[in-house]
């Protein structure tokens, strides 16, 4: 478990359950006893706890709620432009749910806009001057 964590920091925890193939109960004391014995640290990143080896850099908080998906979708939105939430679940293999989320942030926080085009809402990056 340190070494998924090593290898992957900024895991959280249902990554964590699924790589592994562990219940959640075992997780959890596995993952207190890491953080108690100065192994791990973790931190609260929107409705996720992220698992950290203790000698990581940390990223930078900014309070956004910024996850992974976050980032990719406004990477994918900058490079392609137009794109439907259902095209961007796709490219993600996230669920729309969790896309129309994050654009919804992103919306609120005027990194993206969206442009109704018949029945389909599309994004577009922001053009900052």
């Amino acid at each position: 478990m340190l070494q998924f964590i090593k290898e992957s920091p900024g895991v959280h925890f249902g990554g964590i359950r699924r790589q592994l193939g562990l219940s959640n109960g075992t997780l959890v004391h596995h993952l207190s006893m890491l953080e108690r014995l100065g192994e791990v640290r973790s931190r609260r990143d929107g409705q996720y706890r992220r698992y950290y080896p203790f000698a990581a850099r940390l990223p930078e908080v900014d309070g956004s709620e910024s996850t992974l998906l976050h980032h990719a979708l406004l990477q994918t939105i900058a490079r392609c432009g137009g794109v439907t939430p259902t095209q961007l679940a796709a490219l993600h293999k996230a669920s729309k749910q969790a896309v129309n989320y994050h654009l919804q942030l992103l919306r609120r926080k005027g990194l993206v806009r969206s442009s109704r085009q018949g029945r389909h809402t599309r994004y577009l990056p922001v053009q900052r001057a």
